[in-house]
């Protein structure tokens, strides 16, 4: 193997580590949500009211697997379903009290989380990582 795809083959199971080390970070929380729900519960912090069409194509996952993702989140009340007014057949999703105080202790462990990150990274490298992720993006979406 030559030296770019072992670089490349090193990088892949860095980040496979890195996201199996922020999921344990936030492992001890209850009621414990797993990371799809947690990103619904972000999202639902920015798109209060969000429909379960709406929320699906943000998450670019089908309808069917956002009902199941949603279910368990207001099986653990962290999120209300709403029936539409004028139209019953569209459900509108809204974090609950409880799943507001969640997203702020995910936020406050989020911010923490992110200190012990980047500490000894300088705001130069922080910025020449993210361009670099966003090309790395780039080129996934180009083919």
């Amino acid at each position: 193997m030559n030296e770019r795809l072992q670089l490349i083959s090193d990088l892949f199971e860095d980040f496979a580590a890195l996201k199996h080390a922020m999921v344990k970070a936030f492992a001890g929380f209850k009621p414990p949500v797993p990371p799809a729900q947690k990103e619904v519960l972000f999202m639902l912090t920015h798109h209060d009211g969000i429909s379960l069409k709406e929320l699906a194509e943000h998450l670019d996952i089908t309808p069917g697997a956002t009902t199941q993702l949603t279910e368990a989140l207001v099986k653990t009340g962290l999120v209300t379903r709403k029936d539409d007014a004028s139209d019953r057949r569209i459900t509108h999703l809204h974090l609950s009290a409880d799943g507001r105080k969640h997203i702020q202790k995910l936020s406050k462990a989020r911010t923490e989380l992110s200190h012990r990150m980047f500490e000894d990274l300088s705001d130069e490298d922080i910025k020449s990582f993210h361009d670099m992720i966003k090309r790395m993006k780039s080129n996934l979406e180009k083919k």
